[in-house]
This record gives structure tokens, sequence and C-alpha cells, in this order.
């Protein structure tokens, strides 16, 4: 099952309220673990503080009041920017995103923003089988390819929603509950 590069959405079954209406990037998968990015839940931090944070001075008042994701548990004090992949910029198909880490905040700071940008501090890692048997038998999560509009042109509110429709799925139109035949 292929799940590098795609987006998982939490679907009303999941039961850890930390991962509930989630809608995370699968970064890598390997045996163990599935690393990726909640890409829906900001954090209290601005990108202002992050730059603080990490010794950078800015000056860029638009910048610094967007909020910053809470894209896990894992290395918070990191800074992961998810972007268009170069050649989405040059191409208007979506090609795909990339992610850099701390470095690409001082090409940011400089006025070379990547176009296409969400800011995050952390990353998320899960059990591979884990994940695999909440996919396979427990209903728990949809899998939907990387929609540009979703991921840079949705509102973080808005993006659980957009992220099931992308893939013909309501959310209003399930029925809370799930079973096996």
């Amino acid at each position: 099952m292929a799940l590098q590069n795609r987006l998982l959405i939490a679907t009303p079954q999941v039961q850890d309220k930390s991962l509930q209406q989630v809608v995370i990037y699968v970064r890598s998968v390997d045996e163990q673990l599935v690393n990726g990015i909640i890409l829906n839940k900001p954090s209290q931090s601005t990108f202002s503080d992050l730059l603080k944070m990490k010794n950078i001075t800015f000056d860029n008042q638009t910048l610094n009041e967007r909020f910053v994701l809470s894209g896990g548990p894992v290395e918070r004090e990191t800074g992961l920017i998810l972007h268009l992949s170069i050649e989405s910029d040059k191409n208007p198909s979506f090609k795909g995103v990339d992610i850099s880490v701390d470095q690409m905040l001082e090409a940011i700071a400089t006025g070379n923003e990547p176009s296409g940008l969400l800011i995050s501090l952390g990353r998320i890692l899960l059990e591979t089988d884990r994940l695999l048997s909440e996919l396979m038998s427990d209903n728990y999560w949809l899998i939907a390819p990387l929609c540009r509009d979703v991921i840079f042109d949705t509102p973080h509110s808005m993006m659980w929603r957009a992220a099931a429709l992308s893939i013909g799925v309501d959310f209003n139109c399930l029925p809370v509950y799930s079973g096996h035949a």
C-alpha cells in the first residue's frame, strides 16, 4: 500500500483525541515507522516566535504573524517547512511538495519565500503495522493523493473536511459507527 507522499485523513472513528480530525502529510514510510506532519493543527507559536528561537532576524509583519503548525510531538524544536516542489513552481500541474528543515528559515527571512508554504514545529511518527491495521480493518483513516488546493489554500479549520471531499467523502453523510462483515 503506497502511503508516501499521500495524505492520511482521520475518520470520525479515530479514538485518540490527539489524532481526531487530523490531516497528515506522509513524508516517508519504512517497515517500522510512518513519518509525517500534521497539516491542520495550528500551534500557539508564530513564525516570529520560531525565528527568535533560532536567533534569526526578520522584519515581515505579515509572515511574522503567521501561525506555525503543530506538526506532531516529535522534535518539536525543529522547524519543518512544507512547500511546493521546484518543478511545481515552474509547471502549473501539481508535482508535489518538498520538506526543508531549519536552513530554509534563513532563506525565507531574506525574502526567498518558496511558493506554497506551511511552517511546522515537530512531526508525527506512527507505527507502520498499527497504521496498516487501522487502515485495513478499523476504518480509522482515509488515504488521499496530495492536493495543492487542500494543502496550501484551505484554512486549517476546514482542511479535514476539504481533504475528505477531495476524494469524494463527505463526513456529514457517514454513519457514526463501523462494522465488519
